[in-house]
């Protein structure tokens, strides 16, 4: 079973907001859509509903990033206003895959880009460390012990954003490993967010099986979901 990424197309193709002109080929689901002319939610206005600290830019903090595939290049974050340091971390042999002509990895790297671009600009003083493993439920597990051990980059904040539901981590047997790396994060002073999903009460699109996302649903995580703003 592989971790899925959680990103909505959105009223409107949403998901073209971090490349406006379109310069990696993003397929165009919608005919009435217009990449250059979409709209929505900045990361700035919704940390302002989230009552985020005006004041606070993430200075002298670190957020770790884990992604299971796709990757992003120095002129997409100059093209979404990204001025943070940026460091990578490889897990498990896992890199920044800039190959964007293979539209699986391209689809990754939307997740990777929103990543980027939700975490820079709410906080752009943060370091982001993206550590990049291959995409299997063992790996997300070597993220979060790799986190939790990274003397370098000392991240204080994990933002997941790839998910399962949470069924499959209890058959394929590693709930219970994730939630001791995931206790021994917070027990050292690491919070972890993690998006709850677009699908309800199903972990997954189209699931036959009611079960919510995981890792959300963990007593150690903050879930984070909703796609709009009411």
């Amino acid at each position: 079973v592989q971790l899925r990424s959680v990103y909505t197309l959105g009223e409107g193709g949403g998901m073209y907001a971090v490349d406006p002109a379109n310069e990696h080929g993003l397929p165009v689901f919608d005919a009435q859509v217009t990449p250059a002319t979409v709209t929505g939610l900045t990361p700035q206005k919704v940390a302002a509903a989230y009552r985020f600290p005006g004041t606070s830019n993430g200075d002298g903090q670190c957020i770790c990033i884990p992604e299971f595939g796709g990757g992003y290049t120095s002129n997409d974050l100059t093209a979404n206003g990204i001025t943070n340091t940026m460091v990578d971390v490889s897990v498990s042999g896992g890199t920044n895959n800039t190959n964007f002509n293979d539209s699986g990895n391209l689809n990754s790297s939307v997740e990777v880009m929103l990543d980027i671009y939700c975490a820079g600009l709410a906080s752009p003083k943060s370091k982001l460390a993206m550590y990049f493993a291959p995409n299997t439920m063992a790996n997300f597990v070597s993220v979060l012990n790799t986190a939790a051990s990274d003397t370098t980059n000392c991240p204080s904040t994990i933002s997941f954003s790839w998910v399962a539901a949470e069924n499959y981590w209890l058959i394929y047997g590693y709930y219970n490993s994730m939630e001791t790396a995931l206790a021994a994060c917070v027990a050292l002073g690491i919070t972890v967010f993690c998006a709850a999903g677009d699908w309800g009460p199903r972990g997954q699109p189209n699931g036959a099986d009611f079960s919510v996302a995981y890792p959300a649903a963990s007593p150690y995580c903050v879930g984070c979901g909703g796609t709009r703003l009411e």
